[in-house]
């Protein structure tokens, strides 16, 4: 059998676990569409532009989230600053697996290093 052939199998074995795992396949659904949200979605009010006439509003159909205490709509707030903790959440995380990777690196060795490490 060639190579692709593994690959179908692969495949097939995955799309058999997320269909096992709906609880999964709804987490990963839920995750796309916020990122998609995120960058894609059009606001219906500016993120910046206060209405002084609609202040402390309740969530309803012209504001989804409601409205704070200067008059911003919540919604659009929300989802403006999805654009920014995106690359944020994922600039930490990166630079936790990096430090992570180097220390446990570090921590496998034999000697002062790597007692130090694992009693820092």
């Amino acid at each position: 059998m060639n190579g692709s052939g593994k690959r179908v199998k692969g495949a097939r074995r995955v799309a058999r676990a997320l269909r096992q795992r709906g609880v999964l396949f709804l987490a990963i659904g839920v995750i796309v569409i916020l990122v998609g949200a995120a960058y894609l979605a059009p606001l219906p009010y500016g993120p910046l532009v206060p209405d002084g006439r609609s202040t402390l509003e309740p969530p309803s159909s012209s504001h989804w989230f409601g409205t704070d205490a200067i008059g911003f709509d919540v919604f659009s707030r929300t989802i403006a600053a999805g654009g920014l903790d995106i690359p944020l959440t994922l600039a930490g995380t990166a630079a936790a697996l990096v430090l992570g990777v180097v220390l446990g690196l570090m921590a496998t060795g034999t000697g002062r290093l790597s007692e130090g490490v694992m009693r820092g």
